[in-house]
Parts: C-alpha cells; structure tokens; sequence
C-alpha cells in the first residue's frame, strides 16, 4: 500500500516555472508514475534542463515523492506533521525498531513499537534530513 505522507511543505510545479497547463498537467502524470528515487532523480534533471533551476515548491514535491517511495520500502503507513512533531506510524505487522536511527539526534527522534516521532522544533532545518535518513536505514 502507498503510504499517506501530510507534512507541512508547499510542494507543486508552480505556473510561473512551467506557464503552460497541459505541460504542468503531462509533468504530474509523468510524478504519478514515479517508482524509485533514480527516477526522481531523473525528473529533477530533466525539469532543470527543460525550464530552468527548480524553485522551492518543486523542489519540496520531489521530496515528497521521494519520502513516499521510502516510506513505502521502509514499511511505513503514514507520516504526518502534528504540532511540532514528524510522525511516522508503521504499517500493520512491521514494527520501528525495524528502521534504523540516527544516533547523531539524540533525544530529537523517540521510538515505540509502531511509531517514530522526529521533534522538528529540537532538529530545526535537520528535520528533513534526519527523516531521509531514518527511512534509508
């Protein structure tokens, strides 16, 4: 199953980086399609190449496709923002202790046995590497 993935990014392929419609409209079938990480590596190549340095939210839209993807690996349900935390809950039959952590956070990421939580106001700006790297293993 594809994992719900809620995080607080801004994340779409903005008119004024791809002005025409039916092109941005091609682009988000082509993201839809996405299946590995090579591949969105491959997008962004393409999409600098086509129309120019990606802004932000199209660069947070590749990261989110990328978070989905390992999530999905990983055995991840979900990962949604609450309050100042990252939850990441796994998927039934698949337990935490599973991924592994990062020591370099400390306290920042807290385990039980079917949830992650990253504390994003202790990791700051690292929130979004340090869940990267929680799903990597």
């Amino acid at each position: 199953p594809t994992p719900s993935i809620a995080l607080p990014l801004t994340a779409y392929i903005p008119e004024e980086y791809v002005p025409s419609l039916a092109t941005r409209l091609s682009l988000y079938r082509s993201l839809a399609s996405i299946q590995s990480t090579e591949e969105i590596d491959n997008m962004a190549q393409e999409l600098g190449d086509r129309f120019g340095p990606l802004p932000q939210p199209a660069e947070n839209l590749l990261q989110m496709l990328e978070i989905k993807i390992l999530a999905a690996r990983a055995g991840v349900e979900s990962i949604r923002a609450q309050g100042k935390q990252i939850v990441l809950s796994m998927a039934p039959g698949k337990t935490a202790n599973m991924l592994a952590h990062p020591t370099e956070y400390g306290d920042a990421i807290r385990v039980t046995a079917t949830q992650i939580r990253l504390d994003t106001k202790r990791l700051g700006s690292k929130w979004r590497l340090a869940l990267k790297r929680l799903l990597q293993g």
